[in-house]
């Protein structure tokens, strides 16, 4: 069950920043910079997190996953002024996030 829950978490990980690579890429070309650099800044380090999940497994990991994921959507709802500003890929992510905090707190009850 731990080993199923691990590539669920991976996959969703992996899954939110292929999202986010795609967000990076439309801002930049938009030349909203800023925010293309925050997208691709998070879509590397949900990568990073996926690899290091998948090398050694540590609850610290998880523990960073679900706050920094908790902090993203946090961000997300702060940051738009009324429903108009929410996008479909936003709301894919952010759905994908509270997977991505459920799975990691499954995991670490199960550890």
């Amino acid at each position: 069950m731990n080993k199923t829950l691990l590539g669920i978490t991976i996959g969703l990980l992996l899954s939110v920043s292929i999202i986010y690579f795609v967000e990076a890429i439309e801002e930049l070309s938009e030349t909203e910079y800023e925010e293309g650099i925050f997208f691709l800044i998070t879509g590397i380090v949900h990568v990073i997190f996926a690899i290091l999940l998948g090398l050694k497994n540590k609850k610290i990991y998880y523990y960073i996953v679900i706050g920094g994921s908790v902090a993203l959507i946090i961000l997300y709802a702060v940051t738009r002024g009324d429903l108009s500003d929410i996008g479909e890929l936003g709301i894919v992510s952010k759905t994908i996030q509270v997977g991505i905090i459920a799975s990691s707190i499954v995991t670490l009850l199960k550890k």
